[in-house]
């Protein structure tokens, strides 16, 4: 679990590293970078609610990764739709999948942003992904807590 002296500014956000062994086959590396949303931390240093957050994120990492795959692999045929790769094409990026077990190959978590609470203090989550289908933009996830709210380009991710 960071420390408030484990965050760094980067001249646009804080960030930190945080180790969520239940993600480590989605980013493929020890841990996972955190990035708390430009929009919302400008440069003023994160405080112990933000620490709060990060605490809850790893508190409840195998649920909201089992909620994210889940609501992933639902909207992940609209997406396919969305690309309308075919052929060789489709196999290789964009193959269709049931599990998400599937899915892993396929993406690669690049960062988690974590924005301002809702009102009644759930917590808001941006994935950006990298994805083989679109190199690019990649994939943003947003949550409410543990609900999947929308299934997006990447850009989404850090500006829900």
């Amino acid at each position: 679990m960071p420390t408030l002296d484990d965050f760094r500014w980067d001249g646009h956000d804080w960030e930190t590293q945080v180790d969520l062994p239940a993600w480590r086959d989605l980013f493929r590396e020890p841990r996972a970078r955190v990035v708390f949303a430009p929009s919302e931390s400008e440069d003023s240093p994160p405080n112990q609610g933000d620490l709060l957050l990060v605490q809850w994120l790893v508190d409840h990492q195998e649920s909201l990764r089992e909620s994210l795959m889940t609501g992933l692999l639902a909207e992940y045929p609209n997406r396919q739709a969305l690309y309308d790769y075919d052929g060789s094409e489709k196999v290789e990026l964009m193959p269709d999948v049931t599990t998400a077990e599937e899915l892993r190959p396929l993406l690669r978590l690049n960062t988690l942003y974590l924005h301002s609470p809702l009102a009644d203090g759930t917590p808001v989550l941006g994935f950006l992904f990298r994805c083989a289908w679109d190199e690019e933009h990649g994939l943003g996830i947003v949550m409410n807590g543990h609900r999947v709210v929308a299934v997006c380009d990447g850009d989404r991710a850090f500006s829900p």
